[in-house]
């Protein structure tokens, strides 16, 4: 591989001249530069990239950790980072995780070797305490609450939507509910949030929740277990799923009990499905707006509660 000291060596001038010339970082007349450029073509140079990013201080990209596409809430998220990335001249890099605490490691280490400028977790199984660690190294934004004020949170208001649904799902005086998440565990805040509201509000309810469901297909899969238990309404964490999960209930001609959801879609809106619109979209905007922000700057989005059975939404 031709390097810069080749290139100097051929042209006729000091290898100091050919990196101002490659880095545009200083002075090169135009007789010199006449003549890097014609070596330049002669031996079909091409310079490194990682290396001109870090001779420059910036690489102009930003890792975005996602654990899957499963469900419409990343989706949505994805969408509105590529929307905010198009008027600036920064790369979007998606890391695929699948919750790999390995693999999360991993990217965190991608930050520290000057892979990206900054990092987007949005969602995680890695620590708090970890992430903060390596905010030395670059801005890392999670789309979620946090207490450290190294790390920039971009994130859901969930309990406000949450409080309006669960107020009216009290009205409908139901005692056996099925709560459905994407993770089903303590490290998930949204499970969390989901459970501290439920039970704020609605009481000494009996209640199940599943988790790793989210598509059309998972909830014509969960049928038969929810029927089978007679739970009387079930909270879905996507429109798509509770339709799934109507469809086959009245395809086994059996009654749908209350069937609730997040994460407003369109499919939601025929079957005036009451939803949550978790404003994804406008929170992958604002995580990348953040990611190129100043460290440590905390925003959150209020979600908004739905009642389609009281009119169709445009």
């Amino acid at each position: 591989m031709t390097s810069i000291r080749q290139i100097a060596k051929l042209a006729g001038y000091a290898p100091s001249t050919v990196s101002r010339y490659l880095n545009g970082s200083g002075y090169v007349s135009k007789k010199a530069t006449a003549k890097i450029q014609a070596v330049i073509k002669q031996v079909d140079y091409m310079p490194s990239q990682i290396a001109r990013d870090l001779s420059q201080g910036s690489t102009k990209r930003i890792g975005v950790v996602i654990p899957h596409t499963k469900h419409p809430y990343f989706i949505e998220i994805i969408r509105g980072l590529l929307e905010a990335s198009k008027s600036s001249n920064y790369q979007l890099l998606f890391l695929p995780s699948d919750y790999d605490l390995t693999l999360e490691h991993a990217y965190l280490e991608q930050l520290h070797a000057k892979t990206f400028d900054a990092l987007i977790f949005t969602s995680r199984t890695v620590s708090l305490n970890t992430i903060a660690s390596y905010t030395k190294y670059g801005n890392i934004v999670c789309l979620e609450p946090v207490t450290s004020k190294k790390i920039s949170a971009v994130y859901l208001e969930r309990t406000v939507g949450y409080t309006d649904l669960f107020t009216w799902l009290k009205t409908k005086h139901c005692q056996k509910y099925a709560l459905l998440f994407s993770r089903n565990e303590d490290q998930s805040s949204t499970f969390l949030e989901t459970l501290a509201t439920f039970n704020d509000i609605l009481g000494p309810v009996t209640y199940q929740t599943f988790g790793q469901v989210g598509t059309y297909a998972d909830g014509q899969k969960l049928f038969q277990t929810l029927s089978q238990a007679n739970f009387d309404c079930i909270v879905a964490n996507s429109d798509e799923l509770a339709v799934g999960l109507y469809q086959a209930y009245t395809q086994a001609q059996k009654q749908p009990p209350v069937i609730v959801s997040q994460s407003k879609q369109l499919v939601g809106q025929f079957f005036t499905i009451p939803t949550i619109d978790d404003h994804a979209f406008l929170l992958g905007k604002k995580a990348f707006e953040s990611a190129l922000g100043p460290a440590g700057t905390n925003l959150s989005l209020a979600t908004t509660f739905i009642d389609r059975t009281k009119k169709e939404l445009p």
